[in-house]
């Protein structure tokens, strides 16, 4: 488990106004803290050691900063700073107390490895947090700072055009010709240089700033997929100790029988996963599969003409769709650029093969049993049948959903069947609002689709 402190000694932790506050509920009898609001009057910022907590993020009113090599827990919200600092807490030591006698208990091997885990990914996310919080603050520094770079280069440009003005009219004024035409043309020759220089340097400027908005959107990205992978390894790692410890125990147990476990192992080999949770190997083929499927579909889209940045996002949408919700898995590639109706078709295509795998490990696990227990398949019951009428109307709404944005893609750009010309924002809204009762009663939901159509259609005649 994690320890609250290394040092002995009180244990600081920095932060204000809810951020603090959420910290003294979580921290609360898991330790020796000492809490320090950075937003009191007369604070001054010091140095943070390793030892220290700092909650709240880099931009936080009143917040710290730079937080040294102190532990920083913080989010996009004071909703997801109050989960990284729980998700610490719980991985704490319980406080010692005074037993009134001796009891002999047994040791939540489980919990312990949860509280293990839920520690590691803390400290994890609170230094991929500093890391990003670091680059983010020196993007912002330059970006304030690009106003005093170029400023100057203007100053000088509009002295240099002054200069020229000058020497052309003293040039003029020498050959006689000052109030000539050709004295004119000069001087409109020497504005109009010196205002394409000023465009240039402010056009470089909008450039420079535009690549250090782009670093910060990377910097945030980079972290999310940073967490998501450190998660995964953290995860991965503790379902290893919870099998490990599975094993033991079921080697432990008398009344556990062999075959019993060698059922367990042979459905984890077949499909990947054990008591719910996919194995390692499991992990390890799922992620090996996305990565070469991701990579392929990437460079189909490419070739297809997208463009990187965009087909990036679609080849990554593609290789998460997991086929468990079919309106999940279609809204999400849509969002990432797919057409509708190819959208449609994959996550449709997703859902059937993860229906098959579900269906062949239902069947495995349902002839082990057989063998075992000698039992017969039942008829469903009437929540299973609901439930799968349930399933069944889902993906008829998710179906209808695409059909219909297909139709009203082909309507815009005049293509069509049985409309003349092109539709505008107004003709779909129209259009949506004449159908809503029959799109209604088939569970698809009308206003989602007018929000998809302002979000993708803004042309009205």
């Amino acid at each position: 488990m994690a320890s609250a402190n290394i040092s002995g000694g009180p244990q600081n932790v920095y932060g204000n106004a809810v951020d603090l506050q959420n910290a003294r509920n979580s921290l609360n009898g898991k330790g020796n803290f000492n809490y320090v609001d950075t937003s009191a009057q007369g604070y001054k910022a010091g140095t943070y050691g390793a030892n220290d907590i700092v909650v709240g993020g880099a931009g936080a009113l009143g917040g710290v900063v730079d937080s040294g090599s102190a532990m920083r827990f913080s989010g996009l919200d004071r909703g997801a700073t109050a989960t990284a600092i729980q998700n610490y807490a719980n991985g704490l030591n319980q406080p010692v107390q005074q037993p009134q006698q001796q009891q002999q208990a047994q040791p939540d091997i489980a919990g312990m490895i949860r509280q293990q885990s839920d520690a590691n990914k803390a400290a994890q996310a609170a230094q991929l947090q500093k890391t990003r919080d670091l680059a983010i603050s020196g993007y912002n520094a330059k970006i304030g700072g690009l106003e005093q770079t170029y400023q100057p280069l203007r100053n000088a440009q509009d002295f240099q055009g002054a200069k020229n003005v000058n020497a052309t009219n003293e040039q003029m004024a020498n050959m006689g010709i000052k109030n000539s035409g050709d004295s004119v043309t000069a001087q409109i020759q020497n504005r109009v240089g010196n205002e394409n220089a000023l465009n240039s340097l402010n056009l470089q400027q909008n450039n420079d700033k535009t690549a250090l908005q782009t670093a910060i959107d990377n910097a945030n990205n980079g972290y999310n997929q940073d967490l998501a992978s450190s998660n995964a390894g953290i995860d991965a790692t503790a379902l290893q100790s919870a099998i490990a410890q599975a094993n033991a125990d079921r080697t432990f147990n008398a009344g556990q029988t062999q075959n019993t476990f060698n059922n367990g192992i042979a459905t984890a080999g077949l499909t990947g996963n054990y008591n719910g949770n996919q194995t390692m190997q499991g992990q390890q083929s799922t992620a090996n599969i996305a990565s070469s499927n991701a990579a392929t579909a990437y460079q189909n889209l490419v070739n297809q003409g997208y463009p990187e940045e965009r087909a990036t996002k679609m080849a990554q949408a593609k290789a998460s769709i997991t086929g468990q919700n079919l309106q999940n898995d279609y809204q999400s590639l849509v969002n990432a650029g797919f057409p509708a109706q190819q959208a449609m078709d994959l996550a449709s295509k997703q859902a059937n093969i993860n229906q098959s795998n579900a269906s062949a490990s239902a069947s495995y696990a349902s002839a082990n049993k057989s063998n075992a227990s000698g039992s017969t398949t039942k008829p469903l019951t009437v929540t299973q049948q609901a439930s799968v009428d349930k399933t069944e109307a889902t993906a008829n709404a998710t179906k209808l959903t695409a059909d219909t944005q297909t139709y009203l893609d082909q309507w815009a750009s005049g293509k069509a069947e049985g409309q003349n010309g092109r539709a505008d924002q107004n003709d779909m809204l129209n259009y949506l609002k004449s159908n809503a009762g029959i799109l209604t009663s088939k569970g698809v939901d009308a206003d989602k689709l007018a929000t998809w159509v302002k979000n993708n259609y803004t042309w009205v005649r």
